[in-house]
């Protein structure tokens, strides 16, 4: 259509027998000029999306490092290492996985790809560096992404961010999600949203925070109108008035507030591990009922099991002492799910160490779980991602597995494996009842590594005053009854 155009307005100033020459030639300078910068290949652009799952969702990076929970080389690549003995020898078969490839599996180079890969190393960011790991060192990443403490410290800090933004102090969140390089941290749900190789512990983030230098942060807002007293609001003759005012920024003081939040959680967390061995109880007891009272065109339209999870937790805020976190439910999901997921690792481990055991089993499960894990475990998910993996289980018929050295397949019943998992959780929640305990014996070194750091602090700040000034403050004492939410 501009083509027409811009022809017909040659036309106009053109002689009338130079019109349609003049068209012409305006065409071909735009064919030149879609051979040059191929625009004629515009489809192709948007036709690449459909290739190497570029449109993938859950996958694309939200942190600055380049992702939160798989955002990190080997998140979840331990059940890769069960095909090796545990060993500590730095001399074997390294894995490695390359950012922004979707194949989670060991990558096991000959000389001439492994020197193909290293040639391609030069031309990647430092960032996106992949990383070089032991298969004792997988083991250990996994057993950090799937501590009960980080997940704590990260439900803490998020809780802790929306309980700023209630008080009208959303900077100091801000600078907490700029600090540990995850936007839009509080509404983030998903594990592992920290790097884990920078953090390898729950306590490392508190303390890389508490020593970082105090720091003003210069807000600007624009005020009303811009004539005097707000008037003149769309005067084109005047500027837009700005105030800036200063936030002081102490970090130490954020961990200091921040550790109370962390310490009722747990306790949320101790009541929520309970809640969630009573619902591993009535799993298969509704997956039975549902088969016998479900017709077969209704077995696919319906989940497998009821999701009672969610009433249970309900019942049970309604009727304890205490206001509930603003983030419950959220915690309660990511804690699930997190239980679900160790419990997974667990089996697979158990899998692996029998001797005596089904090794069709343990190859059908690997596979089942490594083809599922960046889509119920890693990343920002959505609510009851545990649950459907738990369904998708159970959903999946009998089926026989035929291994390279032998000669009569195996069968392979994923029912029993799902009975297994929804056991071993049961046992892990007990585990991490006792972990939860814990928790408050915790913070007591962090309190007096608290303490040290802000008296050093106050001594470098009154060094050019030549004194300590004193302001004796009068403190309230919050009850064991009263929680940090009320």
């Amino acid at each position: 259509m501009k083509l027409i155009i811009i022809g017909i307005l040659v036309g106009f100033v053109t002689p009338s027998n130079g019109f349609a020459p003049a068209i012409l030639q305006l065409a071909q300078k735009y064919d030149r000029n879609i051979n040059r910068y191929g625009l004629s290949n515009v489809n192709d652009y948007f036709n690449s999306f459909n290739n190497n799952g570029n449109d993938a969702k859950k996958d694309q990076p939200k942190s600055k490092e380049a992702g939160q929970g798989s955002a990190y080389a080997q998140t979840n690549d331990y059940f890769a290492s069960f095909n090796k003995p545990r060993t500590d020898d730095t001399n074997t078969d390294r894995t490695e996985k390359w950012h922004g490839n979707d194949n989670f599996g060991l990558n096991n180079y000959s000389s001439d790809k492994r020197k193909a890969a290293d040639e391609e190393e030069k031309f990647i960011p430092k960032s996106y560096q992949p990383q070089h790991m032991t298969t004792l060192e997988i083991e250990e990443y996994n057993n950090a992404r799937l501590c009960p403490k980080m997940l704590l410290t990260q439900c803490a800090i998020q809780s802790f961010c929306y309980l700023l933004e209630e008080c009208r102090d959303p900077h100091s969140g801000k600078w907490l999600e700029e600090f540990l390089q995850v936007e839009g941290l509080k509404n983030y749900h998903g594990n592992g949203a920290f790097n884990i190789t920078k953090y390898p512990t729950w306590d490392r983030v508190l303390l890389d925070v508490i020593h970082q230098p105090n720091e003003k942060m210069i807000v600007s807002a624009k005020r009303r109108g811009r004539g005097h007293g707000g008037w003149s609001k769309n005067n084109p003759y005047l500027q837009e008035r700005w105030v800036e005012f200063h936030i002081d920024i102490l970090p130490a003081y954020l961990v200091q507030r921040l550790l109370p939040v962390r310490e009722q959680l747990s306790n949320e967390f101790e009541r929520d591990l309970g809640i969630i061995q009573t619902v591993d109880g009535m799993v298969m007891e509704s997956y039975f009922n549902r088969i016998r009272s479900e017709s077969p065109s209704d077995s696919y339209s319906q989940p497998a099991f009821e999701r009672i999870s969610s009433h249970i937790l309900a019942n049970h805020t309604e009727f304890q002492e205490g206001a509930p976190s603003p983030l419950r439910r959220g915690n309660f999901d990511l804690l699930y799910s997190l239980s679900t997921h160790a419990a997974a690792h667990d089996l697979l481990r158990q899998l692996r160490d029998d001797s005596q055991g089904d090794v069709a089993t343990y190859e059908w499960f690997k596979n089942f779980y490594t083809e599922r894990v960046s889509e119920y475990f890693d990343g920002d998910q959505a609510f009851g991602r545990a649950d459907d993996f738990i369904d998708a289980l159970l959903r999946t018929p009998p089926s026989f597995v035929e291994l390279h050295d032998t000669r009569k397949p195996d069968l392979v019943e994923p029912l029993h494996l799902a009975e297994r998992i929804i056991s071993i959780r049961s046992e892990i929640c007990d585990e991490w009842k006792h972990v939860m305990r814990e928790v408050k014996a915790d913070h007591l070194r962090l309190h007096d590594i608290i303490v040290r750091v802000m008296m050093g602090k106050a001594f470098e700040s009154s060094e050019s005053d030549r004194g300590i000034e004193i302001i004796e403050e009068k403190k309230w004492e919050i009850s064991d009854d009263i929680g940090a939410f009320e």
